[in-house]
């Protein structure tokens, strides 16, 4: 696969694409080449099928519309690319019905838990039958704002319990410290010093989240955690609506912008203006409730 991708770039090249074009698809396409070797999909054997279920999956995952949407252009020259080279004849996207609608003024919407939801989460976690490590993966996104790829890679060396703090590397290797409340302190030494230690796995592995079968959790099976205790919800619980509400509230309580794009390990301000200066769907509605 790893052929296929440089074929890619050096296509995109030929092409005439910029070199933040050819940066950003071979990002899209590396990870949709993980997505169909992780399901043993040949190249030659992609369908229509594989695209709509991969497209599902990236919108469950709690990505923005509109990076969804790049993720569908990076796809459709990709299948060009396939269409062209005879790997694979068939047009499989079909970028008038694949990209996402938005509708005017909802552009960069966030989606956030209301105060309620989360009262309802964290009593939900606090069930005897919920794992001290289930709950600590939700006390994680809540608490910290982490990404799930963040929060799957997290390391027992990454925390320091001393200083009350956590060790982040997110994207483009951007490194960030993140303070952890008490409540989270509690729960992360009560799992390190139970639950983890029984697991088979913990003399060999630095990561901090395991699983009876593998040293080191997928982000997939963090997704399977919250919808097992979300089940008598009335609502679905998501990796990055957790993020999303992280640093809603911390904007609602007055933590200034720059604090907050720090702890979310954006590139700039901009980037956190653009998502958490701008009205959640709730206010909208509130809004117009007082007409």
């Amino acid at each position: 696969m790893e052929k296929v991708l440089e074929d890619f770039k050096q296509w995109l090249r030929l092409d005439g694409k910029s070199k933040k074009t050819i940066e950003n698809y071979s990002l899209d396409i590396g990870q949709f080449l993980s997505w169909i070797t992780e399901r043993n999909i040949n190249l030659g054997e992609i369908s229509r099928e594989h695209i709509l279920n991969y497209k599902v999956e990236i919108m469950n995952s709690g990505l923005a519309v509109v990076t969804v949407n790049k993720k569908i252009n990076s796809l459709r020259s990709f299948n060009d690319f396939l269409i062209e080279k005879e790997i694979n004849l068939e047009r499989v996207i079909k970028p008038g019905k694949d990209r996402i609608k938005i509708a005017g003024g909802s552009e960069n919407n966030v989606d956030v838990y209301s105060n309620e939801e989360l009262e309802k989460i964290l009593s939900a976690v606090d069930e005897e039958e919920v794992t001290l490590r289930n709950k600590l993966i939700v006390y994680l996104l809540l608490y910290t704002g982490v990404r799930v790829s963040e929060l799957v890679n997290i390391r027992i060396p990454d925390f320091d319990l001393l200083t009350g703090e956590l060790k982040i590397i997110g994207k483009g290797n951007k490194y960030r410290e993140i303070p952890l409340n008490q409540k989270l302190k509690k729960v992360l030494k009560s799992y390190l010093n139970k639950e983890r230690k029984e697991n088979k796995h913990a003399e060999d592995s630095q990561y901090l989240l395991l699983t009876e079968r593998s040293p080191k959790m997928h982000r997939d099976t963090v997704n399977y955690v919250l919808r097992k205790i979300g089940k008598d919800l009335d609502f679905k619980l998501n990796p990055h609506k957790f993020r999303h509400t992280t640093f809603t509230l911390l904007l609602a309580k007055g933590v200034d912008i720059t604090t907050i794009s720090a702890l979310a390990g954006h590139n700039s301000i901009e980037t956190t203006n653009k998502y958490y200066l701008n009205t959640s769907k709730e206010e909208k509605a509130a809004a117009v409730s007082l007409l």
